[in-house]
């Protein structure tokens, strides 16, 4: 299979999500690889979970 694509549920808050989306990670590509810990960097608290 040439893509695999892990996905995940996101739960925000619509301001701060397109603040982050529109303002700081414009260019971002990858909620999990750059938003979030973009997010965490600037000082948000992140809480994620993984459920098997």
């Amino acid at each position: 299979m040439p893509f695999i694509a892990p996905m995940g549920i996101y739960v925000s808050s619509k301001t701060v999500m397109l603040d982050l989306l529109r303002e700081k990670f414009t260019k971002a590509n990858d909620f999990g690889r750059e938003v979030i810990p973009g997010a965490t960097s600037i000082g948000l608290r992140v809480c994620a979970r993984q459920v098997v």
